[in-house]
């Protein structure tokens, strides 16, 4: 695509983030839930007071509490103004930085062509242990992108919450998130979002309106109070999570403006300058012309005898004055002296067009260099997606 296009509907502002849900499961593990699905199994300890959890046996991780997020990822959580129990899911994700290609790789879908896509992060887990939770976050290398990684994270967090909800929530949460992305305006590049991530799976038409609406979108009066209920069970201050996410949105837009704006005065400066060497190149043949007329003029006059040329009267008509009358010999003092007013004039005019066309010059360097950092961060915006000069 090129620099001044919006990035395909599947990148939109934030490029498609692949919320990806395991399935993967050994025999042992279906065995296991065959068993607790039909009879409930339990497992008896004879030196234990109370029974336990069969799962909980073989799978210690499900009782485990979350792990602490470390130094990095705390201050994440907080730009994510995170509750404590949005932190305790965070946590329990044990969240991942990663580059580009790591994230391709973690969070790509061979049955999918990506094409002009962007990843910026997943979510994974297997539906049978939600202690195999795991999000990865696609971290830009240029700090002015900082901000895209907290609506990023945000956005698979709010997956991971919906994966812990209930059969029943879940399908409730389905309904909210169906009647709220009905009332975003239908313009809004949200639901181009949410198609592209849907990949055509109606399965995660719900997952992914709760993730993108929650991380992205809040109207003035907020969502109806039961959904933002369920946000601020994860989020505490919605309205300031999307508040960053527009301003990492801004961050992109305010650049491609930037650029347009200085190719624009580029442009502008430019035409400016071809306007003025025309019309200066112009007046320089009509004065060669005058000057090649004045020499004519003076060789007529030097060749005429001095009792011959008094008898003549000369009438002149300066540019834009009123005409002059004067003697011969006058009349070509004073087109002279014109003459050589006009070449001062002339060379006053091509010194002050070099300056402009050095200095547009300069410009045309500056701006090709704001371009190159723009399509820079761009490329380190939407990873594997191709811009054009």
């Amino acid at each position: 695509m090129t620099f001044f296009e919006q990035p395909p509907v599947r990148g939109s502002a934030l490029g498609r983030r692949r919320s990806v849900v395991g399935l993967i499961s050994t025999a042992a593990v279906l065995v296991v839930l065959a068993l607790v699905t039909v009879g409930g199994l339990w497992l008896m300890s004879e030196d234990s007071n109370a029974d336990e959890p069969l799962l909980t046996r073989i799978f210690p991780a499900l009782a485990a509490p979350a792990p602490p997020l470390t130094a990095e990822f705390a201050d994440l959580a907080d730009r994510m103004m995170l509750t404590a129990e949005g932190r305790e899911v965070f946590a329990f994700t044990q969240p991942r930085y990663a580059d580009a290609d790591e994230i391709a790789e973690l969070c790509g879908d061979d049955s999918h062509d990506r094409g002009e896509e962007s990843t910026l992060g997943c979510f994974s887990g297997l539906v049978q242990s939600r202690a195999q939770d795991r999000i990865f976050i696609y971290r830009p290398a240029d700090e002015r992108l900082a901000q895209s990684v907290v609506t990023t994270a945000a956005h698979e967090l709010l997956h991971a919450v919906y994966a812990r909800m209930s059969t029943e929530e879940k399908a409730h949460v389905a309904e909210l998130v169906a009647s709220a992305t009905a009332r975003v305006p239908s313009d809004d590049l949200v639901h181009d979002q949410i198609a592209a991530s849907m990949d055509g799976d109606d399965e995660d038409r719900a997952t992914e309106q709760f993730a993108y609406l929650g991380s992205q979108v809040h109207p003035d009066a907020g969502f109806p109070t039961e959904l933002e209920e369920i946000y601020a069970r994860t989020i505490a201050d919605r309205a300031a999570l999307v508040e960053t996410h527009r301003r990492a949105v801004a961050v992109l837009d305010d650049v491609r403006a930037a650029v347009a704006r200085a190719w624009e005065e580029l442009a502008a400066a430019e035409q400016a300058n071809a306007q003025t060497r025309a019309q200066l190149e112009a007046d320089t043949r009509a004065l060669s012309e005058a000057a090649a007329r004045f020499a004519d003029d003076q060789a007529e006059f030097d060749a005429t005898p001095p009792e011959e040329r008094a008898r003549w009267r000369v009438t002149l008509t300066p540019m834009n004055g009123e005409p002059l009358t004067m003697s011969w010999e006058e009349s070509i003092a004073y087109r002279d002296d014109d003459l050589n007013r006009i070449r001062g004039e002339h060379h006053a005019r091509r010194a002050e067009l070099e300056l402009a066309e050095a200095e547009a010059a300069r410009l045309r360097a500056d701006t090709q260099a704001l371009q190159d950092d723009a399509l820079a961060l761009l490329r380190d915006a939407y990873p594997g997606q191709t811009f054009e000069d």
